[in-house]
């Protein structure tokens, strides 16, 4: 041993105090690496956004909020520390409970591309939305019924537009979820079960066309706001059998799927 060489107890010492922060910074990135399963989650901020993340890793933002801040935490909670890009994301509707932590997560995370809406009379909002995409060459896809995205074998589809928002379907093999901003007619034209349905908490869910589709779990979001809220109990907004779930309550909210068994999850 060297003068200059420290002794094996002191470097002992000093490796296990490189470790010790290594190891702090591993286990996270461990927790959230992709385990081959598709999950969709309904983050706990003010408002409504989900987040999509695919078997192989990819990840998708719809809406974003009202709080840029909660948003912006809430991802840094999901995705890796160094994850920095979004595969797309999607604005159903261009208000306040949507619209601002989407915008946040827009300029901390690249995204390849953007579906969102276009209308006629674009509010300012939705004008410094789409000025944000073109600053980052961002391809923009109108929100149309029909339009389809690929992730990693799920496939999601705009299968209908109101005044309100989206109704969107997310498909991965047997299994498949439907997010409803609205309760529009479109509910009427999927001749099948599903997994898994958000709805709106303003809004009854003791309709003939969300009975039909005989949920396992309903989960009611907060993002629209009504004059004339639907004023249930939360008794009486039994779906059949369907689990009822709200963020409120359970805080995010995350379904699984292998493509062919699902699971919920609940973060109390």
């Amino acid at each position: 041993m060297t003068p200059d060489t420290p002794p094996p107890s002191i470097a002992r010492r000093v490796l296990l105090r490189m470790a010790l922060p290594a190891a702090l910074l591993a286990l996270p990135a461990w927790q959230r690496r992709a385990d081959g399963l598709l999950h969709l989650t309904l983050l706990d901020v003010p408002g409504d956004a989900w987040l999509l993340r695919t078997p192989h890793d990819r990840a998708l933002l719809i809406d974003g909020g009202s709080e840029p801040a909660a948003l912006t935490a809430a991802l840094g909670t999901m995705l890796p520390f160094w994850r920095r890009d979004l595969d797309a994301v999607i604005l159903t509707r261009a208000g306040a409970a949507w619209l601002p932590g989407q915008i946040a997560a827009l300029e901390r995370y690249a995204t390849r591309r953007a579906l969102g809406p276009e209308p006629a009379r674009p509010t300012a909002d939705l004008r410094a939305w789409r000025e944000l995409l073109a600053g980052y060459n961002v391809q923009f896809v109108p929100l149309r019924a029909g339009a389809m995205l690929k992730l990693d074998g799920a496939l999601l589809t705009v299968v209908g537009l109101d005044a309100g928002g989206a109704l969107l379907r997310i498909r991965y093999g047997r299994s498949h979820a439907l997010l409803a901003h609205t309760a529009p007619a479109a509910l009427a034209a999927i001749n099948d079960t599903v997994d898994f349905v958000a709805f709106p908490w303003v809004s009854d869910p003791r309709i003939p066309e969300l009975r039909a589709l005989q949920p396992r779990t309903v989960v009611f979001t907060a993002g629209l706001a009504s004059d004339h809220p639907a004023l249930l109990t939360r008794a009486e907004r039994a779906v059949g059998d369907a689990r009822l779930l709200h963020p409120a309550i359970h805080g995010a909210i995350t379904w699984s799927s292998d493509g062919n068994r699902t699971t919920v999850a609940t973060a109390r």
